[in-house]
């Protein structure tokens, strides 16, 4: 009975533990209980959902850092409108869809800040997106695996498709781009593709040269048709241009005529 005793305590007949739970009033409060500060805007969040998403935050509300203390968290070189999209994102609740307008700030805040979820579904929606070679390296700059890969892919396999914009955004791109595509770089230099890549500085300090390479061909149908076209109008162009003593106009007409006809230009 006294061990009984023991165990009630007060009026209402509490534990001590069911007695601490209501001392702090606040320990469970469903109210935003800190500030993220994009430019120049206060967002009031909920710690919870962002340490339940991201690492980062994670980290940073539970390493005894100055923002854990203070309860505001900087986030500096941000968009505010970009943060919106990212807590509208990784909300409990949220409903969210992504889409063209969005996928692209999603990737990159999703990497950032390591919310795997988010990440892999902007990863399923990219591969919807179509293939170009500031794709190929927006995905590898945010690790976007499968997005890597198809666009990879499709670049190789239809390579001349890709040609010009390579030759105008190669000197940009990193060597984790440039590399894998090298040897299709040297097939259309008429190199051996198995030439190793040169380091990165060289590359830009020659991609002059090499976008020059690169750039299409005109179709070599499309140009014998042009040619064609003018050629018809030679032999008249050459009677008005020649005599007509000794019928020479008529003469040269002909015979130019029968020559282009005999190189098929006619």
């Amino acid at each position: 009975m006294a061990a009984h005793d023991e165990r009630v305590v007060g009026a209402q007949g509490e534990t001590p533990a069911k007695r601490a739970r209501t001392d702090n009033p606040h320990r469970f409060s469903m109210e935003p209980d800190v500030h993220v500060q994009v430019e120049d805007k206060a967002f009031p969040v909920h710690s919870l959902v962002l340490m339940l998403a991201s690492p980062v935050f994670k980290n940073t509300l539970a390493s005894g850092m100055s923002e854990s203390s203070s309860g505001t968290i900087t986030l500096h070189g941000k968009k505010k409108c970009e943060f919106q999209t990212f807590i509208d994102a990784i909300k409990p609740d949220s409903t969210l869809t992504i889409n063209a307008a969005n996928v692209h700030t999603l990737s990159r805040w999703s990497d950032e800040y390591q919310v795997d979820g988010l990440k892999n579904r902007c990863d399923q929606y990219l591969r919807c997106v179509p293939v170009s070679v500031e794709e190929l390296e927006f995905a590898m700059k945010y690790n976007m695996a499968g997005r890597q890969k198809m666009c990879m892919r499709a670049i190789k396999t239809d390579f001349p498709r890709f040609q010009d914009e390579l030759a105008r955004r190669g000197s940009e791109l990193p060597a984790e781009v440039l590399e894998p595509l090298w040897p299709h770089i040297c097939a259309c230099a008429d190199l051996p593709d198995k030439s190793p890549m040169p380091g990165l500085e060289h590359v830009r300090i020659m991609w002059p040269f090499v976008a020059r390479t690169l750039k299409k061909k005109p179709d070599a149908e499309i140009e014998l048709e042009r040619i064609r076209q003018h050629a018809r109008q030679w032999p008249d162009q050459l009677y008005s241009q020649l005599p007509a003593s000794h019928q020479a106009d008529s003469k040269g007409m002909i015979w130019l005529r029968s020559q282009l006809r005999g190189v098929g230009l006619v």
